[in-house]
């Protein structure tokens, strides 16, 4: 692009990131990261959120932590980023801290995304107090009815043990289907 005369910007860099993201390959991503310095796009928050996401799903959650904590006016995309990441990479409590996080800040509403991964590490980690609590809220935020959030409140409550819980909630449920 540059021998051309075409430079990058803040489009280019939040369209390239998402696909070093999903090839996994990290040493693409830093590069990525680098031009990002050099170029004056690291203010960005669509550029910056898109690397998080990118260090989330190539498993470095401490250099995705890092550029997390630069972001000075954190959006959705760049919590759920954090959320996702630590559930995927295992690292559960850091998710439902992440998510209670988001919750405190009450400056952003939560998301079936942000719910779905927080139940998930509930689950993954046999936290149904809290996970009945995230089942609450996700009333409160009107997302309950969402087969998604359905699905991970059922995962949840199965994986909790909960099966009192678990069979209450799909007989509630107006779309269920062996997928559920």
């Amino acid at each position: 692009m540059r021998v051309d005369g075409i430079y990058p910007n803040q489009y280019t860099f939040s369209a390239i990131l998402p696909c070093c993201a999903d090839t996994g390959v990290i040493a693409h991503g830093e590069q990525i990261h680098s031009l990002v310095y050099k170029d004056g796009f690291e203010s960005d928050l669509f550029v910056r959120s898109a690397l998080v996401n990118m260090y989330a799903k190539c498993c470095d959650m401490e250099l995705g932590m890092r550029v997390f904590d630069e972001v000075p006016e954190r959006n959705l995309v760049s919590w759920n980023s954090m959320i996702v990441g630590f559930s995927q990479n295992k690292l559960y409590d850091l998710a439902v801290e992440f998510f209670r996080d988001v919750i405190k800040e009450s400056l952003i509403s939560p998301d079936q995304v942000s719910f779905s991964s927080a139940l998930s590490a509930c689950g993954n980690t046999g936290r149904l107090v809290f996970g009945k609590q995230v089942h609450g809220v996700a009333v409160k935020y009107g997302l309950v009815g969402l087969a998604y959030v359905q699905n991970s409140i059922l995962d949840m409550y199965s994986k909790c043990g909960s099966f009192d819980d678990a069979v209450n909630l799909f007989s509630t449920m107006e779309d269920r289907d062996v997928n559920m």
